[in-house]
């Protein structure tokens, strides 16, 4: 995939969100930032699933060495410049999994002083509120086998990617550097966000404390919504039927 090249100082952006032709007539665009490890392609499956009303635009989060320290700031603002040029005068929405909720909200903030509207909605997917701690070992602590271990017991990496080392250590690279960046993005001081939030997770999903997920509530000043889907920590993975009918009404696009 090209990746078009930013002024120095700032990441450079996948041509997912810098040079994907966008459609003139998409009611509503919706910006997806995944979670640790992913990337772009995990919300390909939603594209046509959910056009026409709402076009699909995936986050690709730039490697550790192209973004200017302090990284968590970059990065966020950086994405917030992207989401205002890429939303155009369409209505648009945010939504992070896992480490991309916090991704997200930090790129809502930023969102905040710029010209322009702000977002239809903050949607949270399986992710603990900022200043809440995730229950187990924290990831980034974690020895290269055990993390292997950890994150492929959620689903976190494919069996193929699993089964070949050079692959593999390519792919811990990549994630330690999303676990060290959501670090970096928690520790931030927070003002909340007047938009409405919508929390997603799953039912099965052990990654998350179900209970501390209302905490979000305190980080808007918006309307605050709960939903909960079947399956686990990757329980949006595909485009289940549900999950799709829920960020239709969410985001308030018109039928398919």
């Amino acid at each position: 995939m090209p990746v078009e090249r930013v002024r120095a100082g700032r990441p450079r952006l996948s041509a997912s969100t810098l040079t994907k032709e966008l459609s003139p007539l998409s009611p509503i665009r919706l910006f997806c930032f995944p979670h640790a490890g992913g990337n772009a392609r995990f919300f390909a499956p939603w594209r046509p699933a959910l056009a026409p009303g709402i076009e699909v635009c995936p986050i690709e989060i730039p490697p550790r060495a192209e973004v200017a320290r302090p990284h968590a700031t970059t990065l966020a603002e950086t994405l917030a410049r992207t989401v205002r040029e890429r939303s155009g005068d369409r209505p648009y929405g945010l939504l992070g999994h896992s480490m991309g909720a916090t991704l997200a909200f930090e790129t809502a903030r930023a969102l905040a002083p710029l010209p322009g509207p702000r977002p239809l909605c903050l949607v949270v997917s399986a992710c603990a509120a900022p200043g809440v701690a995730e229950p187990g070992a924290p990831h980034a602590l974690m020895g290269d086998d055990e993390l292997v271990r950890a994150i492929t017991s959620i689903g976190g990496v494919p069996e193929e990617l699993a089964r070949h080392p050079r692959m593999l250590r390519m792919h811990l690279g990549t994630l330690r550097w999303h676990l060290d960046l959501d670090r970096e993005l928690r520790a931030r001081p927070r003002t909340r966000l007047d938009l409405p939030l919508v929390v997603y997770v799953g039912a099965a999903d052990r990654q998350v404390d179900h209970a501390e997920l209302s905490v979000w509530r305190e980080h808007g000043t918006g309307p605050f919504t709960f939903r909960v889907f079947e399956g686990d920590h990757f329980y949006l993975q595909g485009a289940p039927a549900e999950v799709m009918t829920a960020l239709v009404d969410d985001l308030g696009a018109p039928a398919g």
